[in-house]
């Protein structure tokens, strides 16, 4: 019985750690102006938290806690409150912002302005825009290396990709990638780069130590997004027109399967162990839901007109009053195990028999 109510204890213990959560997926609608939060374990919309704006990509920050939302048409980044589920802050950007990129350190944002040549860069500590910087024509995809030293940032209009230093701001270096680079991923190890161009339906790879293209894989028709596994082993590129994915593995440089949609996809991302690929499909609304493993679809969601972004949190807590009330739960726990534990010797003692 002491055993059995240890295992109980544990079990409550590992309950807790999780915060009451479960993975959801932030979908950013450009139409009906919303971001749904879907429970992927129950495949239920639990919310809807209106953005007043033509929302397109979203990320979630480092800490879990905050999302934001670029739109096509307003001059402003929208932050979410993910325990409160509603809108707290508005950041001044230009219009049609495309891409966000969190620094490793989550202290800092980069939003590209797809109209004004720009790079916003955002203080997350009070939201603060801390720089502006004068980049290439139609910066759409971005990212930060690992170590926090570069930002790299597709130039759809220049056909490049532009190398900046993060501390300064200042350009570093142009790579000719082919014609209209909207996305980019960087490796984990920040040895590659691997660009999304849009015209040439391909993936430029370039080296990131030497700055030169080492690379160029042929994809699906129309390529809008970029997935990357944890490890760096397999590239995923969702093609809107060919609607299809584009499954590349990244050591043999060579494109190892093509996954069917139901429609034509907007964006991908995984889950943080790569188990689980994410797509938002914008012909017929809907989040899908991929197994890694064997490229089959293993859920769909119904969701409303226009995905386009689509942003995974692998552990959500419902709300911050739960969240917070999880310690008390624990204790409490805690005490009357000590309590039921003390019976049970009590009991034993008295039961026992007498030499």
């Amino acid at each position: 019985m002491r055993a059995k109510l240890i295992q109980v204890f544990m079990a409550f213990l590992v309950f807790s750690a999780q915060g009451f959560a479960q993975p959801f997926a932030l979908v950013a609608h450009v139409d009906s102006r919303n971001v749904l939060l879907v429970d992927t374990g129950s495949s239920l919309i639990t919310d809807t938290i209106a953005t007043d704006r033509s929302a397109t990509r979203i990320a979630v920050n480092r800490a879990g806690n905050r999302a934001y939302v670029t739109s096509i048409t307003s001059l402003d980044l929208t932050v979410i409150d993910l325990f409160r589920r509603v809108v707290v802050d508005r950041i001044p950007v230009d219009i049609n912002a495309q891409g966000l990129a969190f620094t490793p350190d989550g202290a800092r944002v980069y939003v590209t302005n797809l109209n004004s040549d720009t790079v916003t860069v955002i203080d997350l500590s009070d939201n603060s825009v801390v720089d502006t910087i004068s980049v290439g024509q139609e910066p759409s995809g971005i990212q930060v290396t690992p170590d926090g030293s570069r930002v790299c940032i597709a130039l759809a209009g220049d056909d490049q990709v532009a190398v900046l230093d993060a501390s300064s701001g200042s350009l570093l270096d142009t790579i000719e990638a082919g014609n209209e680079p909207r996305g980019l991923v960087i490796s984990p190890a920040g040895s590659r780069v691997y660009v999304l161009v849009s015209d040439d339906n391909s993936i430029t790879v370039i080296d990131a130590g030497s700055n030169e293209v080492i690379d160029t894989i042929t994809v699906g028709v129309s390529p809008g997004s970029l997935a990357l596994t944890p490890d760096g082993s397999r590239l995923y590129v969702s093609n809107f027109i060919s609607t299809d994915i584009s499954v590349i593995d990244t050591i043999a440089g060579d494109v190892e399967d093509t996954i069917a949609l139901p429609g034509s996809p907007t964006d991908l991302t995984l889950n943080s162990d790569g188990s689980r690929l994410y797509a938002t499909i914008f012909s017929d609304p809907a989040l899908v839901v991929l197994n890694t493993d064997t490229g089959m679809t293993i859920d769909s969601v119904p969701v409303e007109a226009g995905p386009i972004g689509v942003a995974v949190i692998d552990a959500l807590p419902f709300t911050e009053g739960m969240a917070r009330s999880i310690p008390t739960l624990s204790v409490v726990f805690c005490i009357a195990l000590l309590i039921a534990l003390a019976a049970l010797g009590a009991s034993a003692r008295k039961n026992a028999p007498v030499p």
